[in-house]
């Protein structure tokens, strides 16, 4: 298994590189990587990740239509190997988090509020969180709590631990999925301002910021709804933590989206690729601390022990994830090099469908593909 988590790192590796070289041929050789990580997970794959691994295979032989075979070929790799990598890269940090005590007095504070207000904070640390290291703040909170949301803290109940860690994760959920609305660190939105060049960002903040609140107060109220107060008698999880427990978990956060705006700026690249850089670094100098505080091992030592434990135990169980992302990535290349604007015009023309109603049917067609497993 180690040797699987490692095919992904030299994939995310070879991509990483070619994002400065600006040699996409770089990062397209990642695919075999990728492919290999995937072969040897097939037994442990569901079928619609097989059926997505298959359908890749499939549009190879429609990419071969094309006027440029080959550069077709050559952009959709690199753009699915992109897309895993920037999962691999920004996971890193549960390398240190996963075990860390600050992580597990982190996790106790929050699950040690009332239900309301513990909502409220997992929904906050999502959304400002995913702003920054997007998946990797679901990494971050989810080791906080799987840490603190022991069976022992919740009484011996194991009903009480699943509705906690249920109300918890939804909270962190919905609060990352909100940052996708303002974040200009965002694919989506990233993606969305490239395409749409004569739209500024702070319209779009503002209104994406007021729908993000709209997010958190039915969030809550949907919560408060589903969950009933608890019986009496069920253990209330004590801390003695203060607020400033999140101190260290929010500098290690700035000194990612620091090196990532840095880089940005000096090595003339996207933030999103300047973030993907500074994850593994903090995430090996957070190592680097944890060990100089080990009288038991040495920091070079646990550094090693850690990110052979990640790329062993944590990268292989990414295999629906990877399969999904880079099937998508290579997908949306070949098919935009087959459906041109013009096309796309002529079929909203055909179809007859008035404008004001074209944009529901997307997000419902959006909608509809996530219950069958689509990337959106």
């Amino acid at each position: 298994r180690l040797f699987v988590g490692l095919l992904m790192i030299v994939a995310a590796t070879l991509t990483l590189t070619s994002e400065y070289l600006a040699q996409s041929q770089i990062g397209a050789m990642g695919a075999a990587f990728v492919a290999a990580f995937v072969a040897l997970e097939w037994r442990n794959l569901p079928g619609a990740g097989r059926g997505f691994a298959i359908a890749a295979l499939l549009l190879v032989g429609v990419a071969m239509l094309s006027d440029d075979p080959a550069g077709l070929i050559i952009t959709g790799f690199e753009r699915g190997v992109f897309m895993t990598a920037f999962l691999i890269f920004l996971g890193f940090i549960r390398a240190a988090a996963d075990g860390s005590d600050i992580v597990r007095r982190c996790g106790t504070f929050l699950l040690s509020q009332k239900p309301g207000k513990r909502y409220s904070a997992f929904w906050t640390g999502g959304t400002l969180f995913g702003a920054i290291i997007s998946v990797g703040s679901l990494n971050l909170f989810g080791s906080m709590v799987s840490a603190a949301n022991t069976l022992e803290s919740a009484g011996g109940d194991e009903r009480v631990r699943r509705t906690r860690a249920q109300r918890s994760t939804m909270a962190l959920l919905r609060g990352f999925t909100s940052s996708l609305l303002w974040s200009p660190m965002s694919i989506t939105l990233a993606v969305v301002l490239k395409s749409l060049p004569g739209v500024p960002w702070a319209p779009v903040l503002s209104i994406g910021a007021g729908i993000a609140l709209l997010q958190l107060a039915m969030g809550w109220l949907i919560d408060r709804l589903s969950f009933p107060a608890p019986r009496s008698g069920v253990p209330v999880l004590q801390s003695g933590e203060r607020w400033t427990v999140f101190l260290f978990p929010v500098l290690l956060i700035a000194l990612i989206f620091t090196i990532g705006s840095s880089l940005e700026r000096s090595a003339d690249v996207t933030l999103a690729t300047g973030v993907m850089t500074g994850a593994p670094l903090v995430t090996i100098l957070w190592l680097a601390f944890q060990g100089l505080r080990r009288s038991t091992v040495s920091a070079p030592v646990h550094v090693v022990s850690r990110l052979g434990r990640f790329a062993r135990d944590v990268i292989p169980n990414y295999r629906m994830e990877v399969t999904i992302l880079s099937t998508a990535g290579f997908a949306g290349a070949v098919i935009a090099g087959f459906l041109t604007p013009e096309m796309v015009a002529q079929a909203l023309a055909w179809s007859g469908t008035p404008a004001f109603l074209f944009p529901a049917l997307v997000i419902a067609l959006v909608i509809v593909g996530g219950f069958l497993g689509l990337n959106a």
